[in-house]
């Protein structure tokens, strides 16, 4: 059985937080960072090394998910839609009908989670 979580999240309130994390990535030269997606009731948290931003959502469950911040930011601005809804699965982040792959995913029954 495939486990997956859902979250929607207004364009108008993730870009902002994606420009902030990316403006922090670029002042240290590289444009190389892991972003590390927490989703958690009501809100997702987004943390790179050295900074971490809070971004209000609509959640169905708590998960985690890592993914390279410039390819995530591309596929945010890229889309039309004022509210994007994304479906989490092992390993994929479903956005409308794309389907791209994460880095690593935790669900909420593994212990790495637990203590959130």
């Amino acid at each position: 059985m495939s486990r997956s979580i859902n979250f929607a999240v207004k364009k108008s309130d993730l870009l902002p937080a994606l420009k902030q994390l990316k403006k922090v990535e670029k002042s240290a030269k590289k444009k190389t960072s892991t972003l590390e997606v927490t989703i958690i009731d009501d809100y997702l948290q987004l943390t790179i090394p050295g900074i971490q931003l809070k971004v209000k959502a609509a959640t169905n469950g708590t998960a985690k998910f890592t993914i390279k911040l410039w390819y995530f930011a591309d596929v945010v601005n890229a889309e039309t839609d004022k509210e994007l809804s994304f479906t989490l699965f092992e390993n994929q982040l479903k956005l409308r009908g794309f389907t791209f792959g994460v880095q690593t995913t935790f669900f909420e029954t593994d212990s790495i989670l637990r203590s959130i």
